[in-house]
């Protein structure tokens, strides 16, 4: 009985967040941010009894998992608040990789970040959410960010990403720099393959003392 009240409770999450999109014209609300509040911290505490594949949610409803679960990563550091970590990787775990796989990695970078900055225990917790996920390449993508804190090999530079302002103005943005340098080198005529990877890894190994710099400052 209680495995059949789980699935109900993950199929009016869905249609809640579906009605709550409709109204905002597809817009990330306060309507829908408290909806997925509630229901991201039931799927963290209850993930082995709500069927992802039974949430029915639309187009515009799983774009918005996407915001909400950046909005999370932002809102952790600016709040000081870890469990906002946990309810946007189930956010993106909730929203299983229907879209494009690479902007769910892009925010996953910016959760682990948070998550470092909060100084969580990254390896628990990104390795428990990659166990829930039943989309592999989420899986997969989860468990790439299940490191100590900090670890180099998945700063933001590697994503295109860096920190902007502190405290209340705390947001990821784009690494402009980073990522006109690397699109130069993809599309320069000319180049193999190996060559334009040579230059690629030559650029982010350049952007290492930056994030370096940070983790020593932070």
């Amino acid at each position: 009985m209680g495995h059949e009240e789980e699935v109900v409770t993950g199929a009016n999450f869905a249609a809640k967040l579906n009605r709550a999109v409709a109204i905002s014209a597809g817009a990330l609300s306060d309507q829908s941010i408290g909806i997925l509040e509630e229901f991201c911290r039931e799927f963290g505490e209850h993930a082995p009894q709500i069927k992802i594949e039974s949430l029915h949610l639309n187009l515009d409803a799983r774009r918005v998992l996407l915001q909400y679960s950046t909005r999370c990563a932002v809102d952790a550091v600016r709040n000081r608040c870890p469990s906002l970590v946990a309810n946007g990787i189930a956010g993106l775990v909730i929203e299983n990789g229907s879209l494009d796989i690479r902007d769910t990695i892009r925010v996953l970078a910016e959760l682990f970040h948070s998550a470092s900055v909060l100084q969580m225990n990254a390896i628990a917790l990104f390795g428990r959410f990659a166990d829930i996920a039943t989309n592999e390449a989420v899986a997969s993508s989860i468990r790439r960010f299940s490191l100590p804190a900090g670890s180099p090999s998945v700063a933001l530079k590697h994503f295109g990403l860096r920190v902007s302002g502190t405290g209340e103005t705390f947001r990821y943005v784009d690494d402009e720099d980073l990522m006109r340098s690397v699109r130069m080198y993809i599309n320069a005529p000319g180049l193999t393959l190996s060559q334009r990877l040579m230059f690629i890894r030559m650029i982010l190994r350049q952007n290492r003392e930056q994030w370096q710099l940070w983790k020593r400052n932070r």
